[in-house]
C-alpha cells in the first residue's frame, strides 16, 4: 500500500463521501435543497469527466470465454485464484465455485442450470480438486 500524502487522502474521502451522497439521493434520502446543491455538483464534476462508477464489470459470458482459452492452453479448468496472466479470472472460477455451491445447497445463489451445463461442457470442475476434495456434478 503506498501512502500518496494528504491531498491524495482528502480527494479519497470526498469521492466516498460523494458516492454516499449519491445512495442517499437514489434513495431519496435528501432534503429537496440538497438535491440541489447536488445537481450542481453533479454537473461540474460531469464537465471533469468524473468517473462515477469503480469498476466496469465484465459479464458472465465474457469470463465463460476466457476460461475456454485458459482450457485450450492448459487443458483444464483449474485456474489459480491468484493467476498472474489474468486474476480476474481466477477470483471468478473461485465465485463460480461458491455459487454452485449455494445452488446445491438450495441457498440464494447467481447459478442457474444452464450455466452449469456450459461449464459442464468443459469438463468444469465444481470442487477445486488441488485441495484433495471431490469434484461432484449437477444432476437434473
Amino acid at each position: 500500500k503506498v501512502d500518496m500524502g494528504p491531498t491524495a487522502r482528502k480527494c479519497a474521502g470526498w469521492a466516498e463521501e460523494l458516492s454516499a451522497d449519491r445512495k442517499k439521493r437514489i434513495e431519496g434520502k435528501q432534503s429537496s435543497d440538497y438535491k440541489e446543491v447536488w445537481r450542481a455538483r453533479k454537473a461540474k464534476l460531469d464537465e471533469l469527466n468524473f468517473v462515477w462508477r469503480k469498476r466496469d464489470r465484465v459479464s458472465w459470458e465474457d469470463r465463460l470465454e476466457e476460461l475456454k482459452q485458459y482450457k485450450a492452453e492448459f487443458g483444464d479448468c483449474q485456474v489459480p485464484q491468484h493467476y498472474v496472466l489474468n486474476r480476474k479470472l481466477g477470483k471468478w472460477v473461485n465465485r463460480v465455485r461458491t455459487e454452485y455451491k449455494h445452488f446445491r445447497n438450495g441457498t440464494k445463489s447467481a447459478m442457474t442450470v444452464e450455466r452449469i451445463a456450459l461449464l459442464g461442457a468443459l469438463d468444469f470442475e465444481w470442487t477445486n480438486s488441488t485441495k484433495g476434495r471431490p469434484s461432484v456434478p449437477y444432476e437434473t
